[in-house]
C-alpha cells in the first residue's frame, strides 16, 4: 500500500486556525489506547522500528507555540 498524508486547514467558529492531518496508516484503537495516545514511548502496533515519539513530539510542539 502506498502511504498517503492529507493536510487541511480551516477557521473554526471562533476564528481559530484548525490544522488537520490524516493518513492511511494502520489506525489506533481509541477504546483501548485513547488515554495513552500522546504520551512518550507509546507504540500501538507491532512495527519493530517504532519509537513512540511522533505523536508526543507533535503535541509538544503545538502546545509550545500556544496551540491546543
Amino acid at each position: 500500500m502506498t502511504s498517503k498524508i492529507w493536510i487541511d486547514t480551516r477557521l473554526n467558529r471562533d476564528s481559530q486556525i484548525v490544522l488537520s492531518v490524516k493518513d492511511n496508516g494502520f489506525g489506533i484503537d481509541m477504546e483501548k489506547y485513547g488515554k495513552r495516545i500522546f504520551k512518550l514511548s507509546q507504540v500501538f502496533h507491532q512495527n519493530t522500528d517504532s519509537k513512540g515519539v511522533g505523536l508526543y513530539l507533535t503535541k509538544t510542539q503545538i502546545e509550545s507555540l500556544g496551540g491546543e
